[in-house]
């Protein structure tokens, strides 16, 4: 059961949207015991309401290609610039409808690449937590875990099974996040599949910071969150990078390109970052494509953001550019089992003149990486194939 204490938390932040979907859920309760006796091997399958970019999307184009008698539907907002994509493939519902909750109560499966892959996530948080529903409820991530993540534990999703994309995650996950046994599975990320297609651009950097989840609390001013963001470090130590001559004269010098491409949590602040230089792009999430950038990109720098294991399963370098580490780490997410200073990949850098000299460095050497890093890949990914979708599918089917 959910301590009353959490229950008093999640009830502070209820809104009217919120009630709306309780009565949604009384409503589409009856309407899905109908619609379960007629599917009762119903799969839902989604990510954030307005993507299908990631392992949800991967997941349910392998399913619909080779798997097309399998009973799936996927949850995405018509408004997405992605629903065509999806329609295209299989059958869709308007995600935080009706007729989702009526789906969503009635799936044998559901299946998410978020935590609150649900048509409400208050809502669904009490039933799910509480025990009251008893879908078998799968997690096949948005990225890698690195940090240590409670909201991920056991006792806060009670996620039916949980798939891992690398052995050390893997062995992280079952050791600290109390899931029980037989529930957290080694299977490699469904998305993997897409990144052993070599489409590189030789000549593309690649910058995608992650988010900062102070940036979206609750503000008495009268656009909420862009005063916070426009007098913080974040948006001074980006800006400062992106302004850099001397990242302009080594873009010049060894014909490079530079897309920016801030964590989707922080593309409302989109246009806050600028650059003068011909050879730098600030993108929005309309008009590019997360996995698409990373499969073209040569090389990647981050602070945080797990994305970079994608870059680093692909065997292509990256750097970490980290100004905030100890703010980080308080407000944000706390250390897990991976350290950004201490790992056979990459090097952790505080100032903007470091990463830059590295960066160089890469260019003059064809962006090779070292044996240390080859070795180390082989371990983290065991399963490393285009069999990672195929897996998680065959273990969800023989879940009962």
């Amino acid at each position: 059961m959910i301590p009353l204490k959490t229950i008093r938390k999640r009830l502070v932040d209820v809104t009217w949207k919120d009630i709306r979907h309780i009565f949604l859920f009384i409503f589409a309760l009856p309407c899905s015991f109908f619609f379960k006796m007629m599917h009762p091997d119903f799969w839902l399958i989604c990510e954030d309401k307005m993507e299908a970019r990631d392992n949800g999307f991967a997941l349910f184009n392998y399913i619909c290609k080779h798997y097309p008698k399998q009973d799936v539907y996927y949850a995405i907002d018509k408004k997405s610039p992605d629903y065509k994509k999806v329609a295209v493939l299989g059958k869709t519902i308007s995600f935080g409808t009706f007729k989702h909750w009526v789906y969503y109560l009635a799936a044998a499966k559901n299946i998410s690449s978020q935590k609150d892959g649900n048509p409400n996530a208050a809502v669904c948080y009490l039933f799910e937590v509480g025990g009251i529903l008893h879908s078998k409820r799968v997690y096949i991530q948005h990225g890698l875990v690195i940090s240590n993540l409670p909201f991920l534990y056991y006792k806060n999703t009670k996620f039916s099974i949980y798939t891992a994309g690398s052995k050390p995650e893997y062995d992280f996950i079952k050791s600290k996040f109390g899931y029980p046994e037989g529930s957290v599975h080694l299977t490699g990320l469904a998305r993997f599949d897409f990144l052993h297609e070599n489409i590189t651009d030789p000549r593309l950097i690649l910058v995608m910071p992650t988010w900062r989840n102070w940036f979206r609390l609750k503000s008495n001013n009268k656009d909420g969150k862009i005063p916070e963001i426009k007098n913080s470090q974040y948006l001074k130590a980006w800006q400062k990078f992106l302004s850099s001559e001397t990242l302009h004269q080594i873009l010049d010098k060894y014909n490079l390109k530079l897309l920016f491409y801030p964590h989707r949590n922080m593309q409302q602040f989109v246009d806050l970052f600028h650059s003068t230089s011909k050879n730098i792009t600030i993108c929005d999430r309309d008009n590019y494509d997360v996995q698409t950038l990373l499969r073209q990109a040569q090389l990647l720098i981050t602070d945080y953001s797990s994305v970079f294991f994608d870059m680093i399963y692909m065997k292509k370098p990256v750097l970490f550019y980290q100004f905030d580490e100890k703010e980080f780490r308080e407000r944000q997410y706390a250390k897990g089992y991976f350290d950004y200073a201490d790992n056979p990949f990459s090097i952790r850098y505080t100032n903007p003149e470091d990463v830059l000299e590295a960066l160089e460095s890469y260019a003059k050497n064809n962006f090779k990486v070292s044996d240390a890093f080859l070795k180390a890949h082989a371990y983290y990914f065991p399963l490393y194939d285009i069999n990672n979708s195929e897996r998680i599918y065959d273990i969800i089917k023989q879940k009962k």
